[in-house]
């Protein structure tokens, strides 16, 4: 399915059941798609559920305009509005959990909870260089010609070129702005924030400092053992688990 905005066009799956519960929102990563969250899907049968491909990602296109990590929030916003729906849970990977806080921070209302994996959420001018140069599309395709075809394959609407272009930009923009501690804390929706404790993105140091940071009894840490920053590596037996917890205990201390 497709949702045409001004400046993109988002192509999305939602798969309705019959529950209270809000939907189960699920958010790619930078370079990512929709499909990339279809295992992890399995293990929520009983839940709705919404994925889509971020503006210039996968089967969703960009018709001008940059992107940063405000525009996505306004793009599932976007979405939520056409699908009628007024708040979900949100399971988010690397720059999708990212998106899902500037959502909260935009319309903390919408927002049940959040899960984070492997999100990066401080960014330095190093971190910010350093990454840049990695999304170098020249340099990307001389350094590994296989990584750039695959990437190819997975962004097919707006091309691999500009999605590279469109996501370095993205990553650039941290420069000029990036939300802060106090934004998050202020939305008040009860966070996950997990990561694998081989992520080369996200040190661990970095996950604890934040929810040191939140100062609140809503949100839990949780670090995968063996994990990867890359979603594919992702134990889903053990992540299902850990998140099912967090729900049930998270809404126990709301009541509290």
């Amino acid at each position: 399915m497709q949702l045409l905005l001004d400046d993109a066009g988002i192509e999305y799956d939602y798969v309705q059941m019959e529950t209270a519960l809000p939907p189960l929102l699920f958010l790619h990563g930078a370079l990512g798609v929709r499909g990339q969250f279809d295992a992890l899907r399995k293990h929520f049968p009983e839940r709705s559920q919404i994925a889509l491909d971020f503006p210039s990602h996968g089967e969703s296109h960009v018709t001008h305009g940059a992107i940063n990590g405000e525009r996505l929030a306004r793009a599932v916003l976007a979405l939520l509005d056409a699908l009628q729906i007024e708040k979900v849970d949100i399971i988010g990977h690397s720059m999708g959990g990212y998106a899902a806080l500037v959502l909260a921070h935009l319309a903390p209302a919408r927002v049940n909870s959040i899960v984070n994996l492997g999100t990066k959420f401080y960014w330095s001018e190093e971190a910010i260089d350093k990454t840049s140069k990695e999304l170098d599309g020249d340099q990307l395709r001389a350094r590994s010609p296989r990584h750039y075809e695959a990437l190819a394959a997975l962004h097919p609407a707006s091309g691999v070129d500009q999605t590279l272009r469109l996501t370095q930009g993205l990553i650039t923009d941290f420069a000029r702005w990036q939300l802060s501690e106090e934004m998050v804390r202020a939305t008040k929706v009860p966070i996950l924030l997990s990561a694998g404790d081989r992520d080369n993105l996200v040190p661990m140091a970095e996950i604890v400092k934040l929810f040191d940071a939140l100062e609140s009894k809503l949100n839990a840490v949780a670090i995968l053992p063996s994990t990867p920053h890359p979603l594919q590596h992702l134990p889903l037996d053990c992540f299902e688990l850990i998140v099912r917890r967090f729900w049930v205990a998270a809404v126990r201390k709301t009541l509290a």
